[in-house]
């Protein structure tokens, strides 16, 4: 810097505002104000620096578009004769500006309130409604690096404007009035018919203390409603940038891709909500659930919300079971096993077997010669020797009525144990016989097949005890026993 400042006669420095926000602006800071706070501390120094020159600092997006190609870092100083730049003097004014810039004290923070804590700050409000509005876009909801929302205290005012929470059951009257959105809480209006809801209005209904389900809290959930001719939309929507995801089991990502994969396998229409971060991050903050009910003058919200939520608990339990890489015996996989032997066999007995402890599990389903048994399974006995086990699988329920298959089963189980087994890798006993007999269906068991299987088995040599039978509700109680999930619970 020049040891004689008064010779310096004009000072121009422009800088681009599109920079210091991609640099050091975070959605935290107010934009305008901070740009114009930076421009105003380079002024005031350049001023002190060099007090008897005229000083220009300007952003260079709000000029005149001739000026931002022209505007660059320029002194001119004065040497007695006429005025001429000064590179040497430019450079140090850039150093000035630039050592303004580090110290980011020309930084405007928004005055910001997390989502959670907005009922205190507006009267008639609840988080749910006010993160309602900053998804939607009414708010802008700058985001805290653990991604939950805080939105700027002066914008909450806005959702009052828009939407105004009802807390009574006389909410129907009032909103007609509204253009058309009103919020109200479950506790007050769960006893309402449907035939009473207003048409085409959206109805943001939030609880105070849960909707039954753990997931659903009343500060991370919502359910929207609105009624169109003869039809109920129910929309039920979570979200985890209000207060802190707490399962350590899963991440929230996990967690919610799971949900919709088995929404999807289920049949429920679910969507991910997703907030970008940084231009290509993707943060999944949220998952939607759709529903589409038929209007019934019978049905009251409480009957309406207690059938979806319902069908979403099971959704719960089934994406709980397959993170944790248990077995899914639901509706849907119920009618599969019924009529597909091969995957009964598959999904729901090999996995079963190897969960509750044999050591050994064969799956020759299918093969010949292997005599009604379509598993070879064993495990150590405490004197180190095995006990070879044979199951014979059968999709359905078995009767005992003239036309059904019991004579033919109960044959394949005497072949069972009568011939043995021979094909054990490793044995060195040529034939192995097995000592107990499992029939496993995904059915049930009449009682007339009981009476018939229970007659049976005196006739024959081998114990009574020997023989096993598995129906639907037995192997579902063991799947609840020995799959990792309920042993961790």
């Amino acid at each position: 810097m020049s040891e004689d400042k008064e010779r310096v006669t004009f000072v121009q420095y422009g800088f681009s505002s599109a920079a210091l926000i991609a640099d050091a602006i975070s959605p935290s800071h107010k934009t305008e104000e901070s740009v114009e706070k930076f421009s105003h501390f380079c002024e005031e120094e350049l001023h002190r620096t060099y007090p008897n020159a005229e000083i220009e600092v300007a952003c260079l997006e709000l000029v005149d578009s001739i000026l931002p190609e022209s505007m660059q870092t320029l002194v001119r100083t004065w040497n007695g004769f006429q005025e001429s730049e000064d590179m040497e003097e430019a450079m140090w004014v850039n150093q000035i500006c630039e050592r303004i810039y580090k110290s980011f004290d020309w930084l405007v923070p928004e005055n910001l309130i997390s989502v959670v804590r907005s009922s205190s700050y507006l009267v008639n409000s609840h988080p749910a409604v006010v993160r309602w509005a900053c998804a939607g876009g009414l708010i802008k909801g700058p985001r805290k690096p653990d991604g939950l929302w805080n939105i700027p205290l002066e914008a909450l005012q806005k959702v009052k404007d828009y939407i105004e929470l009802v807390a009574s059951e006389n909410f129907i009257g009032e909103a007609t009035q509204k253009k058309q959105m009103v919020a109200c809480y479950f506790e007050t209006v769960k006893d309402l018919f449907l035939t009473e809801l207003p048409e085409k209005v959206e109805v943001l209904i939030i609880t105070q203390n849960g909707f039954g389900i753990s997931l659903f809290k009343p500060n991370t959930s919502y359910v929207l409603l609105s009624k169109n001719n003869s039809q109920i939309h129910i929309s039920v929507e979570h979200f985890v940038d209000v207060e802190g995801w707490s399962d350590s089991r899963w991440s929230y990502s996990a967690y919610a891709k799971a949900l919709i994969a088995q929404a999807t396998r289920l049949g429920i229409d679910g969507s991910l909500k997703v907030n970008e971060q940084n231009g290509s991050d993707v943060m999944i903050n949220g998952v939607s659930f759709h529903f589409l009910e038929n209007l019934n003058q019978d049905t009251t919200l409480q009957i309406l919300l207690d059938k979806v939520l319902l069908k979403l608990s099971n959704l719960i339990d089934a994406t709980k079971l397959s993170l944790a890489g248990g077995l899914i015996w639901d509706d849907v996989n119920d009618e599969i096993y019924q009529k597909d032997e091969i995957r009964f066999s598959k999904e729901v007995l090999e996995p079963l077997l190897h969960y509750m402890g044999f050591n050994i599990v064969r799956n020759t389903h299918g093969n010949r010669g292997e005599h009604g048994r379509d598993f070879i399974c064993a495990y150590q006995t405490p004197f180190n020797q095995p006990i070879y086990f044979g199951l014979q699988a059968k999709r359905g329920s078995i009767s005992g009525n003239a036309n059904s298959q019991i004579t033919s089963i109960l044959k394949q189980i005497e072949d069972a144990f009568i011939v043995p087994y021979t094909k054990e890798p490793g044995s060195s006993r040529t034939e192995i016989h097995i000592s107990c007999m499992i029939l496993a269906i995904s059915g049930e068991f009449t009682d007339d097949a009981l009476d018939k299987i229970y007659a049976w088995v005196p006739k024959y040599q081998f114990p009574i005890g020997s023989l096993f039978l598995w129906d639907k509700p037995k192997i579902k109680s063991f799947i609840s026993k020995f799959f990792p999930p309920n042993r961790e619970e």
